[in-house]
């Protein structure tokens, strides 16, 4: 019988990526589309970015050339009319190293650090001190009566038995293993 994952894959048929038709928007019209999707380029009109972020562009088209996401092939569809224009006339594409003067460059906002925490009070006690405090009162009685503090306690919790069972066991095994090496003899070598 074989599992569901591979029912399931015998059954499923591969999608075909949605086709957006975008011929009725003019090249003007695109230039003038913002993008509307990340982070880093949201609200730059297509032609700002053509003209600006050559680099970007080349990394997205590679990158998201198959996706399925309607504004994705919107700005894809509009860098394949603008290569087909280069194409034509000839002309070739500058690629500019960072963004040019005479565009506005937002200054970005540094992020708020947290406020100062609280500092804690003056006469504070290390947890060593605590934990020896907490031990002479747990055991006080026993210590004074010069028992040990082991003694006073329960027996091992159930984990830590499980756990000296199978430590046993390991050593065990390793002894006989040890045992088997012991007993093998060395070959002979032929003369």
């Amino acid at each position: 019988m074989s599992s569901l994952s591979q029912r399931l894959k015998e059954l499923q048929v591969p999608g075909e990526t949605a086709k957006f038709d975008f011929s009725h928007l003019s090249l003007s019209q695109l230039e003038e589309t913002k993008v509307d999707f990340g982070q880093a380029h949201v609200g730059r009109t297509y032609r700002e970015m053509w003209l600006n972020h050559q680099e970007w562009l080349l990394w997205f088209a590679g990158r998201y050339e198959k996706s399925g996401k309607e504004s994705h092939q919107k700005i894809l569809h509009y860098v394949q009319l603008m290569v087909e224009r280069a194409d034509v006339s000839g002309t070739r594409i500058p690629v500019h190293k960072g963004v040019p003067s005479s565009v506005k460059i937002e200054k970005l906002k540094a992020k708020a650090w947290p406020q100062k925490l609280a500092q804690p009070p003056n006469e504070t006690i290390s947890v060593w001190d605590a934990t020896e405090m907490e031990e002479f009162e747990m055991y006080g009685d026993e210590i004074e009566a010069g028992m040990s503090v082991v003694a006073a306690t329960e027996g091992p919790s159930p984990n830590v038995a499980q756990l000296e069972a199978r430590m046993l066991s390991m050593e065990n095994a390793l002894s006989q293993i040890l045992l088997a090496l012991e007993n093998i003899q060395p070959a002979t070598e032929p003369q």
